[in-house]
């Protein structure tokens, strides 16, 4: 078997295939950058993978891309460490990220350069006989147009923008009240910067930007990248500036290589890091701004590649594996699947009027009825929801078994969904971690629209199938990994765009839908078509649908949990105690475990809970000892 790792700085993905090169495992992990991690550090981090492959794995070849390896001793560092873990290796491969970037790149380019635009940012490229690169020298003398660039530039023109606008208070506590994030104007871009870190005020926003990682700073680009959406002058002068740089850096690596005497026909340019990949916006602007740089009027081709799948690149240094090259984006040269083209290749057919469209003949006096009629209704309406999920009994018993062994072998549960389908999946997601102690990627909500479309409606964000396979590409869906689609009248574009791109990667999906009499041109590996029939509020989805929907997941989630061992009898023996309800809560479920135990009174169990920060398991064990 071969294993391939990509690391970042925002994260690491592994890709694991067998000797036919068919996947067997997709794994994410933390971040990992050789300069910044210790030896014992590193250790551990190849530790926490191996742990994630089964027990039975053989592995002979091991490709690895990692920041920071950038001589002949930091490689023979990482080739010990990993041979001395995995002492069946062959065959290792250690290099930088660029390096496993470069190899996704079809070997027809005559210059195959890669730009990297992501919390960091550099350009390597590399032709017949030489390599060169430009950038590379970290956040405090390189990165520029990174996020962090983007993020720490935006920030200090921020706080100028509100110190020219902010007005002068008649005391030192107004003054001080002026710069709380309630009282901030809202044409103040700083404002936004606040809300988005929940930071109240200017001083502890400073006070943030001196503590914060390198990674914590670049995550504020997204808010400059939606101000930029938006036309916020401020946002659009550093976008704009991040755009030339990493154009002026990408042109100036490329006419390095035509001035050598050589004769090339083809050029590309591969793009990977976050800026690029989920930023469609931002990179069409580096193309146009690169290609017109370079004005190379047709003597030599240009092609650009979004890079999705570094990982493929580890793999192909140390095996005959084939990178895929990824999501083509030739500027008018090759013609890219459209949204009607994938629409029509994979969304289900209506072979009549859904019954969520349907007027419900229950209830067409909604209007002249009394409310206590009303309510009768209501509640009548919603007493079918329970018998329907009944119906489907056993294909839910079987999902329940499959995500609590997804969890098991390291993968992941994503709910995928537009409007109130997407909110619900996001809700159950957000529930798991305090309520089981799960890790927050266990459990994964996908809403079209994102975060935004949670509170409001995002017109259009649920039309896209690319988007949706967009979504699924982003998170590096997998083999180990399993989701969810939910769309009430059965053909959601974004959804479906969502679960295809995900089956296509090797996840198990599933369909939750409220249309019985859809006409499947692709079919998902489960399908719990429900019929609760029409609304009492025609259309209304959110009514007996979304009921159902909160329903199965929760079924879904908490018997997911409870296999994985997440309870003992009927207590959440893994909550995560955020507030003192939830402390209290697990005092008495303490004193429950301990029922009959002779000794242990509520205050000693008071005191070693807390001493064991809230741990139940560990603190009965304990207390169990003591008797």
């Amino acid at each position: 078997m071969s294993l391939g790792i990509e690391c970042g700085a925002t994260g690491t993905s592994i890709l694991l295939v067998s000797d036919k090169h068919e996947v067997l495992q997709r794994g994410e992990f933390g971040p990992a950058n050789f300069n910044l991690l210790s030896g014992t550090e590193l250790i551990g981090f190849f530790e926490t993978v191996k742990k994630s492959l089964p027990d039975n794995v053989k592995l002979v070849n091991m490709g690895v891309g990692m920041p920071g390896i950038g001589d002949a001793k930091a490689k023979e560092v990482v080739t010990n460490m990993v041979k001395e873990i995995w002492p069946t290796l062959e065959r290792v491969w250690v290099g930088s990220d660029a390096e496993t970037a470069l190899a996704c790149i079809r070997k027809d380019s005559d210059i195959k350069l890669i730009v990297i635009a992501g919390t960091g940012s550099n350009c390597h490229a590399k032709d017949f006989d030489s390599v060169s690169k430009i950038g590379g020298f970290g956040h405090i003398l390189g990165d520029r147009g990174s996020s962090f660039a983007i993020a720490q530039k935006a920030l200090r023109l921020a706080l100028r923008e509100f110190e020219h606008k902010c007005a002068i208070g008649s005391s030192p506590e107004q003054n001080k009240k002026l710069r709380e994030v309630e009282n901030i104007p809202d044409d103040c871009i700083v404002k936004f910067f606040m809300e988005h870190k929940k930071i109240p005020s200017i001083a502890q926003l400073v006070q943030w930007s001196v503590e914060c990682s390198k990674t914590e700073m670049a995550g504020l680009a997204v808010v400059v990248i939606k101000k930029w959406r938006e036309g916020n002058l401020l946002a659009k002068t550093v976008i704009d500036e991040a755009i030339t740089e990493l154009s002026e850096d990408c042109s100036c690596l490329v006419k390095k290589f035509l001035r050598k005497p050589q004769k090339y026909s083809k050029i590309t340019i591969g793009l990977t890091g976050s800026l690029f990949t989920k930023n469609e916006d931002f990179s069409k602007a580096f193309k146009k701004q690169v290609s017109a740089m370079l004005d190379l009027q047709g003597s030599v081709q240009l092609h650009f590649r979004k890079l999705l799948d570094t990982v493929q690149g580890a793999l192909a240094m140390v095996t005959s594996w084939e990178a895929d090259e990824g999501e083509l984006d030739d500027l008018d040269t090759v013609k890219r699947i459209s949204r009607t083209e994938m629409s029509h290749q994979i969304l289900p057919e209506y072979t009549q009027l859904p019954q969520t469209e349907c007027r419900n003949p229950n209830s067409m006096f909604l209007d002249t009825i009394t409310t206590s009629e009303a309510i009768d209704l209501m509640l009548k309406e919603e007493s079918v929801i329970h018998t329907e999920i009944a119906k489907h009994k056993e294909a839910i018993e079987e999902l329940v078994l499959k995500i609590s062994k997804c969890f098991q072998q390291g993968g992941r549960l994503f709910y995928v969904g537009a409007g109130t389908s997407g909110r619900l999946g996001v809700l159950d997601a957000s529930e798991c971690p305090p309520t089981f102690k799960s890790p927050p990627e266990w459990v994964q909500g996908i809403i079209a629209g994102g975060s935004a479309a949670l509170t409001k409606a995002i017109e259009g964000a649920e039309d896209s199938v690319l988007d949706g396979s967009c979504a699924a590409e982003e998170r590096k869906i997998g083999i180990n990994d399993i989701v969810i689609g939910i769309a009430a009248s059965g053909r959601t574009p974004f959804v479906w765009g969502t679960m295809f791109r995900a089956h296509t990667r090797g996840a198990f999906t599933a369909f939750l839908t409220f249309n019985t009499s859809l006409k499947f041109k692709w079919k998902p590996d489960m399908v719990l078509a429900l019929d609760v029939g029409p609304e009492v509020l025609t259309g209304s989805t959110r009514l007996k649908c979304g009921s159902a929907t909160k329903c199965v997941l929760n079924i879904l989630s908490t018997l997911a949990m409870v296999n994985y061992g997440k309870c003992f009898e009927n207590l959440m023996v893994d909550l995560s105690p955020a507030n003192q309800k939830l402390k209290d809560r697990a005092l008495r479920i303490v004193l429950l475990m301990l029922d009959g135990v002779k000794g242990v009174s509520e205050e000693k169990a008071r005191q070693i809970l807390v001493s064991n920060n809230y741990d139940i398991r560990k603190t009965v064990e304990q207390l169990r000892g003591f008797s």
